[in-house]
């Protein structure tokens, strides 16, 4: 019983600190933040929002400041860029994410999504098949 009590005394409760650190890392560096998401949506959100809609949609820090970093670098090498620009880069951000994200974390997902039609045998293809008089037009030769 002493045993119990020395180590329930020996556990210290979560500082809040702690807990919002933890809840920090999520929004900085988020595993796969596009993971599931829709390509379509991040891309409103990133041509529209630019930054803030990446961070937003995708709930990450790191990825919004990259947008921003992009746009300013754009800002530095064209005086006055086209807003056109500066939000396709945001939407172009947001759809490579999601699909980098979706291949690299649910490769079931991804497989499904990108597989083409299924391939059909030779021998079943009556357009492509040369055995007998299988032309595919009927059986004419």
């Amino acid at each position: 019983m002493e045993k119990l009590s020395a180590i329930a005394d020996s556990v210290q409760p979560e500082s809040r600190t702690t807990r919002f650190l933890s809840a920090a890392k999520g929004w900085i560096a988020p595993r796969c933040p596009g993971s599931g998401k829709s390509t379509g949506l991040a891309f409103v959100c990133g041509f529209l929002l630019g930054p803030i809609g990446i961070g937003l949609y995708l709930r990450s820090l790191t990825d919004a400041l990259l947008v921003l970093c992009i746009n300013v670098g754009i800002y530095w090498v064209i005086p006055e860029p086209p807003l056109l620009l500066l939000s396709l880069v945001g939407g172009g951000w947001g759809v490579a994410r999601v699909v980098l994200d979706t291949r690299r974390c649910d490769p079931a997902r991804a497989s499904s999504r990108t597989a083409g039609p299924e391939r059909i045998p030779d021998d079943e293809n009556l357009f492509l098949s040369n055995h007998g008089a299988r032309t595919g037009f009927g059986g004419l030769p």
